[in-house]
């Protein structure tokens, strides 16, 4: 529970920075920051990611129950918000 819940805040905080300045991060007129958005979100992922999993004490297979757990939110969530 406390995965899936991380994965909301996660997918609340993405959405919120993107709403307000994703014009900045999808611009085509500058492709050098898009590229640059783009390669920064796995390192910001794993800092996000994996001082919990050594926090947790979690082994390797409840890791990939815990990272399912991080992404479903945002994948379902995104789909509502794209559909409204």
């Amino acid at each position: 529970m406390f995965f899936l819940l991380w994965g909301v805040l996660v997918w609340l905080g993405a959405t919120g920075v993107f709403k307000l300045a994703g014009h900045f991060f999808f611009s085509p007129e500058n492709p050098t920051l898009m590229i640059l958005s783009y390669l920064l979100v796995i390192p910001l992922i794993l800092v996000l990611t994996l001082p919990l999993y050594k926090w947790k004490q979690l082994n390797d297979h409840e890791k990939l129950k815990a990272a399912i757990f991080i992404a479903l939110p945002g994948m379902l969530l995104d789909v509502i918000v794209m559909v409204t």
